[in-house]
Parts: C-alpha cells; structure tokens; sequence
C-alpha cells in the first residue's frame, strides 16, 4: 500500500506545470480580429471551430476517422504542451459564441431560448475544466485568477440568462474583483480594466 501511495505522490510532483497563459489578451485578440467588433457571433464561432480543428490535427488529437470516439485530455496532456489548454479555452468561446448567436433570434423563437441556456451551461462547464487544470496544475498565479475570473463571468452570463438575479450578480461581481485585483497588481493593467468595466 505505501509504495502505491508514494508513486501517486511521484505522479503528481511531475504534473507541477507552471504555465503563464494571459486568457484575457488571447480571448480579446481572437475576438477582436475575427468578428465580435462588429458583433458578428456567428463568424468568431465559426473561428473557434476552425482553430480547435488545426490544434487537434497539430497536436494530433483526432477524434476516429469514420466513427467519432471522444477523447478526453490527461493532466499528462496538459503538461506536454500548453496548447491542450488553449483546447478548452475555445471549446468555452466557441459555446459562449453560439450561445449569443442564438440570443439574436431568441425573442421571435422560443425553442432557440432553451437552446441559448444548453450552450452556456456547456461554456460554464468547460470554463470550470479550465480552471481546475490551472489549479491542479499548478499554473502562474495570474493564470489562476484569469480562469477564476473567466469561470465567474461564464456563470454570471448563464445565470443572467435563467434570470437567476441574485446568482447572476454575485458572479459579475465576483469576476469584476478578480479583475480589479489583476489590474492593479499588473503594469499593464488596461485591459483588465476594461474588463471591469
């Protein structure tokens, strides 16, 4: 029993990883240059699943070749390259971006509402995955309270969307603290400030 127990041990002190991934400035970049100036969900959406299609074949994380099979990412994964990281970043832009597509028509069709809260539900999912891993895997602090931040704003949109009132508040307001915190705590705190905003 105690050898199996230090080789868990052993496992974990490999998968420290210390990434330094600024989500913000990614998610900002890619929003800005691929439709959400003009507030054009659909395009950046269609972004999102074209660039989650180059990382899978750049990391050659293929899903089958007739029959789809789902792969899920290792913290091994993880730790081998940062870009699996960037995976479940854009799994959650890509659901956000769908959610907020289908706002568009949410109000003449009903069914699309419905549909609206499923996808969100699915970005606040990958959004705490991603949090977890920076957690787990022991990422940059700033890197840490970004995916906190951005876990909070995905349920704040969700909670909004349920009309949740109280839930919604406390997570935009939780995200903004974050927010506030890293712009103060960062030189270039612009963009964090934004955020707030």
């Amino acid at each position: 029993v105690s050898t199996q127990s230090t080789g868990k041990l052993e496992e974990e002190k490999d998968l420290v990883c210390s990434f330094n991934l600024s989500l913000l400035q990614v998610i900002r970049e890619y929003q800005n240059l691929h439709g959400l100036k003009h507030d054009d969900y659909q395009r950046y959406r269609q972004y999102c699943t074209r660039r989650l299609q180059r990382l899978y074949k750049g990391l050659k994380f293929l899903h089958g070749a007739k029959k789809f099979s789902n792969k899920k990412i290792t913290p091994e994964m993880y730790c081998k390259d940062p870009r699996y990281l960037m995976i479940t970043l854009i799994r959650a832009e890509r659901a956000w971006a769908y959610a907020l597509d289908l706002k568009q028509f949410a109000n003449t069709e009903p069914r699309k509402q419905s549909h609206l809260v499923a996808k969100l539900k699915k970005a606040v999912i990958y959004a705490e995955e991603l949090e977890g891993t920076c957690v787990s895997l022991k990422c940059d602090p700033s890197t840490q309270l970004e995916a906190k931040a951005y876990t909070h704003y995905m349920r704040g949109m969700l909670n909004f969307e349920k009309a949740n009132w109280q839930r919604c508040l406390v997570a935009f307001t939780s995200a903004q603290k974050i927010y506030s915190k890293l712009a103060d705590a960062v030189e270039e705190g612009g963009m964090y400030r934004e955020k707030c905003e």
